[in-house]
């Protein structure tokens, strides 16, 4: 029995492809583009008559599809929707709102990576702590520890750069 085994390096043939391929792709992606904003322009659609015949949720599912995240957020907010407002605020930025949202929809994993992504450390803390009670207290300690850490060395580097 005999075995082979291609080399590194060895490609298949492939030949090389012109303009005309180029434009052709250009083509399928102006197209995709174009569906694509159709698609959210029918999701807006939906929305305003989910909106007009009271089925509010509905609605605001259909403007978040729609990437109208601010009505969404409204709606979802007024339709007491908790994990849909903090998914909504996450996308307007808002990380804090966003973990605050998760806390009260009891979406604690969800909570915590908002917190995580809130920006600086001494926030992520503060922020821990101001919801620490709600956190299950293995993951509550374990993020404390990290952020503290990352805390104390950025302490560390701010004052041997102010020592220099």
């Amino acid at each position: 029995f005999f075995f082979f085994q291609a080399e590194d390096g060895i490609r298949d043939f492939c030949l090389s492809r012109g303009l005309g391929d180029v434009y052709k792709r250009q083509a399928i992606d102006d197209s995709v583009l174009a569906i694509e904003s159709q698609c959210l322009k029918s999701f807006a659609e939906a929305g305003d008559l989910f909106y007009e015949l009271g089925s509010e949720l509905l609605a605001a599912r259909c403007y978040f599809s729609a990437h109208q995240y601010d009505k969404a957020y409204e709606l979802f907010l007024k339709n007491n929707s908790e994990s849909e407002c903090g998914e909504a605020a996450l996308i307007l930025g808002d990380l804090k709102l966003a973990s605050e949202h998760f806390m009260k929809a009891k979406d604690y994993v969800r909570a915590i990576q908002a917190i995580k992504s809130c920006g600086n450390n001494e926030q992520i803390l503060n922020n821990l702590y101001a919801c620490k009670d709600l956190i299950p207290q293995e993951e509550y300690l374990n993020s404390v520890q990290i952020y503290l850490q990352k805390e104390i060395n950025d302490l560390a580097e701010q004052t041997e750069l102010t020592n220099n």
